[in-house]
């Protein structure tokens, strides 16, 4: 007996999320030599002989950083839609992306609200020279993944409480992403008035995050979907890229 359309599509679905979750923590893996120790192409060179074998590392090694962001994205949509509704991650999903996009392309071009900074080709896949697709990926997962931490400690917050805890999170991640953004893995470059080299991100760089991650969060209605799943995910991805973030600051 077959099933019918619909059902065949959420099996197909489940069977795609369930497969997203080990790639990303094998990423996670990868990303974790990686990126601490400034694994780069001129280590292949003295370590691996074989052109070929190279060549396919060095892919990897240029690839790295998006695909795990890009893998721990689809791991918290995924699980948005089991613990949401498909409906309901999906209109999530477009409001935080499309707005990320325009504040970072906005912040790229103008300097606000953000600070001037300048966004480099290391992650790819660009529109212009103002507007990375990865970057929003990024600040999809990390808002998420917040959100969905603040509910495990507090199950019963909502609305500014829960915007709060939130934002709170968001910024404590930017805090520990930025150095390793633009000093490490060079994401994007902070400029000043002087052209010389800046100390750190500006202050209103988090200021301006956190209030953005407290309004998108009091966006992120649900109109009476949830369904009870575990934390688990969320608060690993969150937790293994803050990890990873801070054993860079260690050993960079």
């Amino acid at each position: 007996m077959s099933l019918p359309p619909t059902s065949q599509s959420k099996l197909a679905l489940a069977m795609f999320s369930s497969l997203l979750w080990p790639w990303f923590l094998i990423w996670t893996g990868f990303t974790a030599f990686v990126m601490p120790f400034g694994i780069g192409g001129h280590h292949l060179q003295d370590w691996v002989s074989n052109p070929g074998l190279q060549q396919t590392l060095g892919f990897i090694l240029q690839s790295l950083d998006t695909v795990w962001f890009v893998l721990a994205a689809a791991n918290l949509y995924f699980y948005t839609v089991t613990t949401e509704g498909q409906a309901v991650a999906r209109r999530w999903a477009m409001i935080i992306l499309a707005s990320t996009a325009l504040l970072t392309w906005i912040g790229a071009t103008t300097g606000f609200p953000f600070g001037s900074f300048e966004l480099t080709g290391r992650l790819g896949l660009r529109f212009g020279a103002s507007l990375s697709l990865v970057l929003p990926l990024l600040w999809f997962t990390i808002l998420m993944a917040s959100r969905y931490t603040v509910l495990a400690v507090l199950p019963k917050a909502e609305g500014w409480k829960l915007a709060l805890g939130t934002a709170t999170l968001f910024v404590l991640t930017d805090l520990n992403l930025d150095p390793v953004a633009w000093k490490a893995r060079y994401y994007w470059r902070w400029a000043t008035e002087s052209g010389a080299p800046p100390a750190g991100a500006p202050l209103q760089n988090f200021v301006a995050w956190f209030v953005v991650a407290f309004v998108l969060t009091l966006l992120l209605k649900n109109p009476g979907t949830s369904r009870v799943q575990s934390p688990l995910k969320p608060i690993l991805v969150l937790g293994l890229m803050n990890a990873i973030f801070l054993a860079v600051h260690l050993f960079r």
